[in-house]
């Protein structure tokens, strides 16, 4: 192949690219308010590109052969799959994506957050700050104490004891409150 015409592959190729992006960029922060972004993500336009700067160089594809997502759109998925938690088929049908694609942007993106989790998860550290905190939770559902929330996951107790102990052993025979 001659030097011009890789050029010019590469000139369509990066315009392409360009052009997707633009696009993506376009559904998903234009299309939606402030309000109804957050609805759909459970995050704020502001802090989804927050997060996108961080690990979006990570979760880039090398080509867009096959027209492989974009980091934005990765992103997006993961974020309305962990938003809804439905199954991926479903959710994979409803964003235009198939489930194999759809598990396999989930499981990208959660490990690169994950291995990125000392920037993108922070615990309140000093006594101003966790009051601050506290009182943000108490404005929000009137609870009193409280410096974090963890959802949806089960966080293991010792046996609380009594007739009512078996009702809080979970599905993986430990004992342990479901905190949603």
């Amino acid at each position: 192949m001659d030097a011009l015409v890789v050029m010019e592959f590469a000139a369509e190729e990066a315009k392409k690219v360009e052009e997707d992006a633009a696009r993506a960029d376009l559904r998903v922060f234009k299309e939606y308010t402030d309000r109804a972004f957050n609805r759909r993500f459970r995050i704020s336009k502001e802090s989804f590109q927050n997060v996108l700067a961080l690990i979006g160089p990570q979760i880039e594809h090398p080509t867009r052969r096959n027209r492989a997502l974009l980091p934005l759109e990765q992103l997006a998925v993961a974020l309305r799959f962990y938003a809804f938690g439905s199954f991926q088929i479903e959710f994979g049908d409803s964003s235009g994506v198939s489930q194999a694609t759809c598990s396999r942007v989930v499981r990208r993106v959660s490990e690169t957050i994950s291995a990125r989790k000392e920037v993108l998860i922070r615990f309140p550290t000093g006594a101003e700050e966790r009051r601050v905190v506290m009182q943000g939770f108490h404005e929000i559902a009137e609870l009193a104490g409280v410096i974090c929330a963890i959802d949806g996951t089960h966080v293991a107790i010792v046996s609380p004891g009594g007739e009512d102990a078996t009702r809080f052993i979970n599905r993986k025979r430990y004992y342990s409150l479901n905190c949603q």
